[in-house]
């Protein structure tokens, strides 16, 4: 089954919901930040700080004892670029870049979990990166950086909080990460890139230089990966296999915990 265009305003709905009830679960039982991996730590953040943008004063989210910092939305990107002079050349500059191995988690954790994050999601500027849908996106990151790090079939846990489809992560100019990842599964357009706070002012040049490539070509790799549907409760089969794009429901008893799915065939 292809996957629908028409999807794009659902899915935004479809994030509201998916963001406001992994949050809740959040708060309900997330272990202590010393016993969380860095990939939990990672995902929580970008959890809170998508809802910080999407419900500003909900209930949700918990009491905050210091004063809120501000987050960076797709609104402020308009004010700043509207108010601040017109930047002369790129601010963030890629001299060395490698996607970190999927059996890297360990290494990763050691060097990177402290790191206090920054997103940029999809905006309103109607570029490639945030119109192109993210199966589209996913097939050409396959094509130029291969398989990505993370997977949801890496771990299948029945009392996880989120169903994140995929992540990359990069390791840029040897110390920096940056990590990649869908914005609320196959049906939405777009990716989340997300850095170390210390570049929240350049993310959009992170972005650009990080995702040059796909930019460059359209080139386009097979690939599968599972998605669940939190809304009607379902499990997919999603991916590209070499001719369309397809999203096709899978019975949870087919799935392997830390098994990917085997290639597509046309």
């Amino acid at each position: 089954m292809s996957v629908s265009q028409s999807a794009s305003h659902s899915g935004s709905t479809r994030l509201q919901v998916v963001l406001a009830g992994a949050v809740l679960c959040a708060m309900a039982h997330v272990p202590t930040t010393e016993a969380q991996s860095l990939i939990e730590r990672y995902k929580q953040t970008r959890q809170m700080q998508l809802l910080d943008q999407l419900y500003p004063a909900s209930p949700l989210q918990p009491p905050q004892s210091q004063p809120y910092q501000h987050i960076v939305t797709a609104l402020d990107s308009l004010f700043e670029e509207a108010a601040a002079p017109v930047r002369k050349g790129p601010q963030f500059t890629v001299e060395r870049m490698r996607v970190a191995h999927r059996f890297e988690k360990g290494w990763l954790q050691e060097t990177f979990s402290d790191t206090a994050w920054s997103f940029f999601g999809p905006q309103p500027q109607r570029t490639l990166l945030d119109t192109t849908r993210t199966v589209d996106l996913r097939a050409r990151m396959q094509a130029h950086f291969g398989a990505p790090t993370y997977v949801l079939a890496d771990d299948l846990q029945p009392d996880r909080d989120d169903f994140d489809q995929f992540a990359y992560w990069f390791v840029v100019n040897d110390s920096i990460p940056v990590v990649v990842s869908d914005a609320d599964g196959p049906r939405n357009r777009g990716v989340i890139v997300a850095t170390e706070r210390r570049w929240r002012s350049v993310l959009p040049d992170v972005r650009e230089a990080v995702l040059q490539p796909i930019r460059e070509t359209p080139d386009r790799a097979p690939y599968v990966d599972y998605f669940y549907d939190r809304v009607d409760r379902r499990w997919y089969r999603a991916g590209y296999d070499g001719i369309q794009f397809f999203l096709e429901p899978v019975s949870r008893r087919a799935l392997t915990p830390g098994r990917r799915p085997p290639p597509p065939t046309p």
